[in-house]
């Protein structure tokens, strides 16, 4: 189960990125919604702040989490 991230906080991720993804630049205009990320996964222990946080298109995100 993951922890869910305050809104206050995804709005301001989303703020940061201008609407685009922070890996690629892709705008949020594709089929799928872009996500919140974490840059470094909540199991390698990066915590739920802005600072680890990213806003990413559902390919950035996927491959993010590919497993290693």
């Amino acid at each position: 189960m993951t922890a869910a991230i305050p809104e206050s906080m995804r709005r301001g991720v989303i703020e940061r990125a201008q609407g685009c993804c922070e890996y690629c630049g892709k705008p949020q205009v594709t089929f799928f919604a872009h996500e919140i990320d974490h840059v470094i996964a909540r199991k390698h222990g990066g915590q739920t702040e802005l600072e680890n946080l990213a806003f990413a298109c559902f390919e950035c995100n996927r491959y993010s989490a590919a497993p290693e």
